[in-house]
This record gives structure tokens, C-alpha cells and sequence, in this order.
């Protein structure tokens, strides 16, 4: 076993007598700064306490000195090597970290049954908390006189410590794991080293926070955040959504939204510590899966029926004069309504100021114009309009503008881009942000929340708050201008360093509670990010993937209608909603990728989506809506009639691989020889279709030429053509793509088998023709 694994931390030299923390050491557990230090430092969480020997023993500056302290001379079962390790990576890390000496009854606490203790991850916090203040606001001479040097050494022999929990982190999620050695059991071993892992994050943050001009400190923060090919990592999302499913949010949710929109451990953490909004829908989400939202499915629209704002009310319909609303669509006009208190009269959207109103059917608002809504759903509508446009009222609902019948609801879709970008407002009404989202709450919930939100996750909606003049939210109490009231229409521009900084202490970072709005994680919700920055520019195409990755559609040949505004101005719609006949769709998408021309080179490498079935377009995606986030970084390739023309890394494999017709995945291991170790290698082929004409693989396709500066790298897997190629532009090397790979490299794997592994060949630099 690895009981080296804290061995050779470079040890620390305090010069004085270390502090024993007490109660009063700890903030406030209901105070502003705890509050706010749950969203930009983490929220551990609790971790079951093993009964280690923590106590008694001197302060020890590292993290091996810890282990070798409580180690020496005791010959532990493997129960014992979990409980040290998970001492170490707590207490251990905590005290070499703070400098301080932190007993065990401050920082354990009864669990959720009273025989149960753990190592309570509030109470972690809130000692993280008061040791950040304390060091933001305390005197130089809390260090020795040469202050800056001191601090800057301490800040880079945290950065050691925690490079050194990090890859314990990592050598935990592999085969010699002490909770393996004491038969945990999987979800038990998951559940532990995210507990772990959430301890550790907290004390990533805060260190950067301190230490930001320290490199050693921003390199570890940094890879902390955007490595997320770490294995940790991977536990730690699958333990966080399991988490999160067991506390009653949408498994759709967690599985597209949650890690999709979630970049750093710091948010993640804080995430899981929230409540689903309670849902009024019978069963809840209790049929939905990782693949598809039920309740935000509507699979027959002719049962469907709007709800009342009060499951007991009986109030009657309401509807617009059809035949008014049916003339001004056959003029090309957009309609709106205006509700007196017992009837709607329909104007002119073109001659009044109007709200428009966006919403998901799902909420229970849906209908037409012929049937109307509930009375006291119009009511609420009105009464949440009025304050917006307080001389007019107007407002235009899908469920009230457009009618039924086929010809005119064709006019008013077309209208629907017109209708949302002339409108003064945009309201947003979405049944679990106007239940959970508040002015009174922090704004880190409140994003976090639409982020997650039924509206955020449907097609439909993405242009209609992209093109609104002012996008609205209805909160509890009423409707909110979120870019307003955050701060994000002004110019969101970070503080300078002498801004932040006081001349008296040259590296004193400033205790910013609650969040300033540089520092609202604006990402993730991506829409409203891109309202932020896109100023009065095009949306461009990788921009519009990144929007709809991970929104649903109950209509397949809905997609490209509902984004055909947000496509470049030379893509001709009409000619791709001609496309009709048996896969219409699949049709529609390889014409699309035609007229583009120019489509992001990452699709081939971008994991778990669906391809088309057509020959030549084997790499390319059958629905925008599972092109990761990865499709669009890396550049374009040109895409045409034959293939994706493209530069790409090629390696050989020798010998190839062969891939059998029932096989969905495997994994491997190949030789790259040039390099010491193995490569591990997963291949997907679930996605690719015809795979009964595929026998072997024998090339990997990069991105790029740099294979070991991250723990794993994404490729495609290919099969060379009969005709080679010269690698040039002119003459590309023709490959046919099988599926996609992640490539793990172990610099000190060693091949125990006996048994041979293909060998990876050359990287070279290609234009590739990939079919």
C-alpha cells in the first residue's frame, strides 16, 4: 500500500510557538461572512470520523510529519490506514496550513443520529473563515520583519501541501486505495473521497485569495479549477450528483446542467448544498432520467391542460377576439393583449409598448389563442406587467397570440424574432425561480437557480432572452431586472490591484462580503453571460452551441426553427425547412453543416453524442443540443459533400485495434513508447452508427500535440482509407471515423500482463479528411 504517499513534503519552519485554536476561533456560523464564504471558498461537508489518533501529539508542519507522528511504531489494520489518512487530509492539512495547533473536540460534532460522530464540515469552514479574516486584517508584525518574504513563503509551502493532498486525492481513486484495502464499498469509497475532496477545496480558494501574486499558489488553484480530467474529479461529480438526486432534483438536471454549467469544486460544492424547489407537479421528478426531464417533456399536447395558479380554484377562461388577433397575423402584425379586469382586447404590438412574456408549457401556462387561460392566470400575468409598463399594459403570450390553426401559427413562429427583440421587456415566469429566486437572497443562489431552472433548459427560450432589449425575472415578491440589479449592465471590470490593496501591507488582499459583482459567477448561467458581454456584436455559431447544449425540445424538427435567428445571416432556412420525408431531421442537420461550411473541428472528439448515420458524416452531431462545450474551442475545420477537412495530430496504432459490432466501449493499453509509462485508452463507440462495417481501429486523431500536461486528453479513434494521402491540404490523409477516446496517461504504469499492447506511433501534424 501507499503509506509513503505524504512522504518527502519539504517541511516548514514556523519560529514560534504554535496556538491552540478554541471556540472563539470560529465565525459566526449565521454571519454575512459565512454566508457569502459558502459560495467563493466551498461547503465541505460532513465526513464520518474513524476514531484516528489525532490529540497528543505535536504540531507538525507537513503532511508526512503527520503521518510518520501517528504511524511510528503501530502496526495498523487497514481500517486504521483510512481513518490516519482521513486525519491527515483533514486535521493534518488544517494545522500545517493555519500554523496552529486545532484540537479535536472543535471540529467534531454529533452526526445525524447521536451515535454517529463526524468531523463536522461547517465547523471546518467556519475556522477557514476566521483564519482568512484574521490574516486579511491583521498587522504585519503578526509575521517576522522581513513581512513579505514570510508571507510569500508560507503561501508557497501551502501550495506544496496542497499539491501533495490533491495527488492523495488522486492515488485514492486508483487501484491501491486505503478505502479499497478496507473493502468499502463503491459508493461508500465515492461518497468518502468527495467528503474529503471538499475539505481540501475550501483552503484551494482561500489560499488564492491570500496569496494571488504567489505562482506557486496560482498554478495549484488554477489546475484545481480547470483539470477536470483529474480522477478525483470524476468521483467528486458522481458523488455531488448521486447527492444531489437522493435530495430530489431532476436527474436530467444534475446530469446535463449540474456538471455542464459547474467549472470549478468551489460552486459545485455549494450547489449540492442546496434544496430543490418543491414541485407542484404530481410525482415530482421521480420518472425522469439522466437522459430526459419527464415533467418538462410534453409528449401529447391534445391531454394537455393549463393549470390555476391555485390547484382549488374553478375560475373560468379567458380569450382574445380570435378573429382580431387572426387579421393582424394574415397583415404580418404581431399581436398583443391587454386585460381590464374581465376581459383581453387585442392591439397593435407594433403601435404600443409591450411585454413579452417567456415561459416553459410545462409551468401550466400553455394554450392557444382559441382556448385562452384560467382567469386568475391572466390576472397574475396583467398584475406582473402593469409595474413594468405602467401607461400601457400590454403584453404578448404565446397562449394568447397564437392561434391553433396550422396557417396562422406558421405566421405568428415566423413573427416570434420580431416579436421578442421589439418588445420593451421581456418578463421571464418560471415556476421555480419565482418560488426560490429573491432580491433579499444572495445573488450567488439566485443564479445558481436559474441556472438550473425549467426555463433555462428549453430551446424556445434561448432566443427569446437573447434578443430581449431588457430581460425580466418574476422573483418572489415580484419582477427583477437580474443585470440590473447586479451590476451586470455596467461595465463588469475587476479592481485593480491598487484598488484592492492597502499601501501599509503590499500583499493584504481585501475582505470583499457579500460578492462583488466582478466576482458573480455569471457563467453559469450562460445566456445571461453572454447578454454581459456580447455588447451589440453577432452571436457567433461556437457561441450559439454553447448555448444550447444540454435544452431539450418535446419537437425534434423544432431545433433549427427555434434558434434560425441566432444562425449566420447566409444560412437559408427556407431551403432547410424544405427537407422533408422519412429522417427529416438528420437530413436537415447535414444540409445545415453544408451551408455553414466552416464547423467546429472538436465535434469529432466531443464525448457521448449522437452521430449522423450518413456516409461522410460519421463525426458529425445529429442535434446541437449534446454539442459539448469542447466542439467549439479548438477552431474550425471546412465541412463537405466528402468529409470534415481539417489539421489534426495523427498518431498510428500498430497493430490496430479491433472493435467488434456488439462492443459500446472498451478499454485498453497502448505503448507510446517514446515516453515512459502507458497510455490508457477508453473507446466509445456507442454513438457511431453502421458499426457492423467497422473492424479495426488503427489511428487516434488530436487536437493537439500535447499529450501528458493533463491527466487524461480527449481524440477520436479512426480506421485509414485505401488511399493515404500526403498529409497536405491538397492531398488529405483520408480517415473514416469509428468513435471517440479518452486517452489517460500513467507516466509509471508498467505492463505486468505479458501480454502485448499496440504501440502508439509518431505524433505528426495532418490535414485530415475525416469521414
Amino acid at each position: 500500500m501507499h503509506t509513503s504517499r505524504f512522504v518527502n513534503s519539504q517541511v516548514m519552519d514556523a519560529g514560534s510557538v504554535p496556538h491552540v485554536l478554541g471556540e472563539g476561533d470560529l465565525a459566526a456560523e449565521d454571519g454575512l461572512a459565512m454566508q457569502h464564504a459558502r459560495s467563493q471558498f466551498g461547503t465541505p461537508v460532513d465526513i464520518p470520523w474513524l476514531q484516528a489518533r489525532h490529540d497528543g501529539y505535536p504540531l507538525c508542519l507537513t503532511m508526512s510529519e503527520y503521518w510518520k507522528a501517528r504511524r511510528a511504531g503501530v502496526n495498523q489494520v487497514p481500517h486504521d490506514d483510512v481513518a490516519l489518512w482521513t486525519s491527515a487530509m483533514t486535521f493534518g492539512l488544517l494545522e500545517a496550513a493555519t500554523r496552529m495547533q486545532i484540537p479535536e473536540t472543535l471540529l467534531l460534532a454529533r452526526g445525524r443520529q447521536d451515535s454517529e460522530i463526524v468531523l463536522s464540515g461547517s465547523r471546518v469552514l467556519r475556522l477557514l473563515v476566521r483564519w482568512y479574516l484574521r490574516l486579511c486584517r491583521s498587522s504585519p508584525a503578526a509575521y517576522p520583519p522581513d513581512v513579505e518574504d514570510t508571507h510569500s513563503q508560507h503561501g508557497r509551502d501551502i501550495a506544496q501541501l496542497l499539491e501533495r493532498a490533491l495527488r492523495s486525492l488522486d492515488d485514492e481513486c486508483g487501484p491501491d486505495s486505503f478505502l479499497k484495502h478496507a473493502n468499502f464499498e463503491h459508493d461508500e469509497r465515492r461518497d468518502f473521497i468527495c467528503a474529503v475532496a471538499l475539505t481540501v477545496v475550501p483552503i484551494c480558494a482561500i489560499a488564492e485569495k491570500l496569496w494571488s501574486a504567489v505562482p506557486e499558489v496560482k498554478s495549484v488553484a488554477a489546475r484545481l479549477r480547470e483539470d477536470r480530467t483529474r480522477p478525483f474529479f470524476a468521483v467528486v461529480i458522481s458523488a455531488c450528483k448521486a447527492r444531489m438526486q437522493r435530495e430530489g432534483w431532476c436527474p436530467y438536471a444534475v446530469a446535463s446542467r449540474f456538471s455542464g454549467i459547474l467549472m470549478d469544486l468551489t460552486l459545485m460544492s455549494y450547489f449540492v448544498s442546496l434544496k430543490p424547489s418543491p414541485d407542484r407537479r404530481l410525482g415530482g421528478h421521480t420518472e425522469c432520467t439522466h437522459g430526459a426531464c419527464v415533467q418538462y417533456t410534453i409528449t401529447d399536447a391534445t391531454t394537455y391542460v393549463p393549470r390555476h395558479v391555485n390547484p382549488s380554484c374553478k375560475c373560468d377562461y379567458v380569450k382574445p377576439p380570435i378573429r382580431e388577433v387572426e387579421l393582424l397575423l394574415s397583415e404580418g402584425l404581431v399581436p398583443a393583449v391587454v386585460f381590464d379586469g374581465r376581459d383581453l382586447h387585442v392591439v397593435c404590438a407594433a403601435d404600443n409598448s409591450y411585454v413579452s412574456i417567456s415561459h416553459v408549457w410545462a409551468d401550466g401556462m400553455g394554450s392557444t389563442t382559441e382556448d385562452g387561460l384560467p382567469k386568475c392566470v391572466v390576472t397574475r400575468i396583467a398584475g406582473l406587467v402593469r409595474p413594468l409598463l405602467p401607461g400601457s399594459g400590454a403584453f404578448w403570450m404565446d397562449s394568447l397570440c397564437v392561434p391553433g390553426r396550422k396557417d396562422l401559427r406558421k405566421r405568428a413562429i415566423r413573427l416570434m424574432a420580431e416579436t421578442y427583440r421589439n418588445a420593451a421587456k421581456v418578463l421571464v415566469i418560471d415556476e421555480g425561480i419565482r418560488r426560490e429566486c429573491s432580491v433579499g437572497a444572495s445573488w450567488v443562489d439566485n443564479l445558481l437557480r436559474i441556472a438550473i431552472s425549467g426555463w433555462m433548459r428549453r430551446v424556445w427560450t434561448l432566443q427569446e432572452g437573447l434578443l430581449a432589449r431588457e430581460l425580466w425575472f418574476e422573483f418572489v415578491g415580484g419582477a427583477v431586472d437580474v443585470e440590473e440589479q447586479t451590476g451586470a449592465k455596467r461595465k463588469l471590470k475587476a479592481p485593480s490591484r491598487s484598488e484592492l490593496i492597502s499601501p501599509r501591507k503590499p500583499w493584504m488582499p481585501s475582505v470583499q462580503f457579500p460578492v462583488p459583482p466582478h466576482d458573480l459567477p455569471f457563467y453559469v448561467v450562460p445566456l445571461l453571460y453572454l447578454r454581459v458581454n456580447k455588447a451589440t456584436r453577432d452571436i457567433a455559431f461556437h457561441e450559439v452551441l454553447d448555448q444550447l447544449y444540454a435544452r431539450m425540445t418535446s419537437k425534434i424538427e423544432d431545433e433549427l426553427l427555434a434558434v434560425a435567428t441566432l444562425l449566420p445571416p447566409h444560412i437559408n432556412m427556407d431551403a432547410l425547412l424544405a427537407i422533408a420525408g422519412p429522417d427529416f431531421a438528420q437530413w436537415r442537420m447535414r444540409a445545415l453543416f453544408l451551408q455553414l461550411r466552416e464547423v467546429p473541428r472538436g465535434f469529432p472528439m466531443s464525448p457521448s453524442m449522437p452521430r449522423l448515420p450518413m456516409e461522410g458524416f460519421r463525426w458529425a452531431p445529429r442535434t446541437l443540443l449534446r454539442a459539448t462545450r469542447m466542439s467549439s474551442r479548438y477552431g474550425t475545420g471546412t465541412c463537405t459533400e466528402e468529409g470534415l477537412l481539417a489539421e489534426y495530430f495523427v498518431a498510428r496504432l500498430e497493430p490496430p485495434l479491433n472493435v467488434q459490432a456488439e462492443q459500446n466501449s472498451f478499454e485498453t493499453e497502448i505503448d507510446p513508447r517514446s515516453l515512459p509509462g502507458l497510455f490508457g485508452l477508453t473507446v466509445n463507440v456507442e454513438h457511431c452508427m453502421a458499426l457492423e462495417s467497422i473492424a479495426s481501429i488503427d489511428t487516434l486523431v488530436f487536437l493537439g500535440e500535447d499529450l501528458t500536461s493533463h491527466t487524461s486528453v480527449r481524440c477520436a479513434a479512426a480506421r485509414a482509407g485505401a488511399r493515404s494521402g500526403s498529409d497536405a491540404k491538397e492531398d488529405p490523409r483520408r480517415l473514416g471515423f469509428v468513435g471517440t477516446c479518452l486517452l489517460r496517461y500513467a507516466p509509471r504504469r508498467v505492463n505486468r500482463t505479458g501480454v502485448s499492447v499496440p504501440v502508439l506511433g509518431e505524433l505528426k501534424k495532418s490535414w485530415v479528411l475525416l469521414r
